[in-house]
């Protein structure tokens, strides 16, 4: 009986390595290897995960964040009125302040009523310029504004003032401006005491109304320089502190 031969054998294994390889590639061709991942294509599971999350935002309502509710800054170039006003007129500026000021007396027609004086910052700018206009009664009515003008400033400017005849009362408007032109409270007070005197000199009667709140200020400063005007008014009064 004849042996086997080593090249039949040896030519079995080799058909057998043949046939596992794809029909299109070369005999002895090692079997394709995975290609290497690369940044600009992602591995397949971690496309399949950002699928999955798109999808599930898709699926998901939308969350409704709530804000805390923001305080409005204090920056007096970021605040705002809470109304509107006329276009700002173009005054002299005065001799003794270097500030906007006008004084407006009543006409000649109106001497036989009694005259009143009214004094103050900017807040009676739309009297002055006529805007706003005042009831009719017994008073023939004069108004001194100087806007920006702190307590020392309106006294300067009420004893530059030329009047026709002293005023049967003067009516003065807080000077809100020293919330800024004072360093203290203090100051303050004895800044719009000076003021009450020369005012209290030229006439008998003198009304201090308190000066209208401000924006751009926080409301407790505002609130103890009122309290100070009206321990100063109140000393000066016969009556009671300032309205």
């Amino acid at each position: 009986m004849p042996r086997r031969g080593r090249r039949s054998e040896a030519a079995k294994v080799r058909w057998r390595k043949l046939e596992s390889v794809p029909v299109d590639a070369k005999p002895g061709t090692p079997p394709l290897a995975p290609s290497a991942w690369n940044p600009t294509r992602s591995p397949p599971k971690k496309m399949s995960r950002l699928l999955e999350g798109e999808l599930h935002d898709q699926m998901s309502p939308p969350v409704v964040r709530q804000e805390e509710p923001r305080v409005p800054p204090t920056s007096p170039g970021l605040r705002r009125g809470t109304g509107r006003r006329h276009r700002v007129e173009t005054w002299p500026a005065s001799r003794v302040t270097r500030r906007s000021c006008k004084l407006v007396l009543p006409t000649a027609g109106a001497l036989e009523k009694k005259f009143a004086l009214l004094v103050g910052d900017s807040h009676l700018r739309a009297i002055v310029d006529g805007y706003s206009t005042m009831p009719k009664g017994d008073f023939s009515l004069g108004v001194l504004a100087s806007p920006g003008a702190s307590a020392e400033e309106l006294r300067l400017e009420v004893l530059d003032a030329v009047l026709p005849r002293p005023p049967e009362v003067i009516c003065l408007l807080a000077p809100s401006n020293n919330l800024t032109a004072s360093r203290t409270f203090v100051e303050a007070g004895a800044a719009f005491d000076a003021l009450l005197s020369t005012v209290c000199n030229l006439s008998a009667n003198v009304v201090v109304v308190d000066f209208p709140p401000r924006l751009c200020v926080e409301v407790s400063v505002q609130q103890l320089l009122r309290q100070e005007f009206q321990r100063v008014a109140g000393q000066r009064s016969k009556y009671g502190p300032m309205l």
